[in-house]
């Protein structure tokens, strides 16, 4: 048994239960060794937000496992009882990235983020005018409160009409994959969705080098 505060985080190249692996010989020994590392030593395997599987393999043998996560000691629990993990976007990995976070249960205030390059779009330049004209009689803190949410509203509005962002090729990416895993390897649309995936990576890479 672990005896002090402990987190472990990585790549275990094996799963904990059958359910996490698809597609793939299982190692029965070496799952059961991992299982039993994880029991015996006290430590948690935290719920997983996102995906179901970290890792995945797509053309014509489609595979998919729950490789990485965290495990933490039960130290840690009760210092972060609202600690979670989550399987974000693969991109262009074959492993999705997981984050460790503790989920805040009071609001707090996050720093304003500028981009030098909305200064070089018109229409943002417009747009902050128009609401400076709107809220002439406001003190200056209220004004900046105001344009502020006009800022994030912008920024929504414009990141939704681009069909084609990286955010946005990313969440198809996924979306074909869990469909791919969810129908299984057999299904008839396999190919087709591969295809498209193979398409979106491409698209991805495109965007990466510009």
């Amino acid at each position: 048994m672990i005896q002090v505060p402990v987190i472990l985080g990585g790549d275990f190249n094996t799963v904990k239960e059958k359910e996490e692996k698809v597609g793939v010989t299982i190692d029965y020994n070496l799952m059961m060794m991992f299982a039993d590392f994880i029991n015996c030593d006290g430590l948690v395997d935290l719920p997983m937000n996102g995906s179901s599987f970290t890792w995945f393999r797509s053309g014509s043998n489609v595979s998919t496992s729950k490789l990485d996560r965290f495990l933490v000691s039960t130290g840690i629990c009760s210092w972060f009882p609202n600690a979670s993990q989550s399987a974000l976007n693969r991109s262009l990995s074959n492993h999705c990235p997981v984050l460790l976070k503790e989920v805040q249960s009071v609001a707090i205030k996050r720093p304003f983020k500028w981009f030098t390059h909305w200064a070089d779009d018109l229409d943002f330049d417009r747009m902050v005018k128009k609401e400076f004209c709107n809220i002439k009689r406001k003190g200056v803190g209220e004004k900046l409160r105001l344009v502020k949410a006009a800022i994030k509203n912008w920024v929504v509005e414009v990141r939704s009409k681009d069909v084609n962002s990286t955010e946005v090729l990313e969440n198809k990416i996924a979306m074909l994959e869990e469909k791919i895993v969810a129908d299984g390897a057999a299904h008839c649309d396999v190919s087709t969705r591969n295809s498209k995936i193979q398409a979106l990576k491409a698209q991805l890479w495109q965007k990466g080098k510009c």
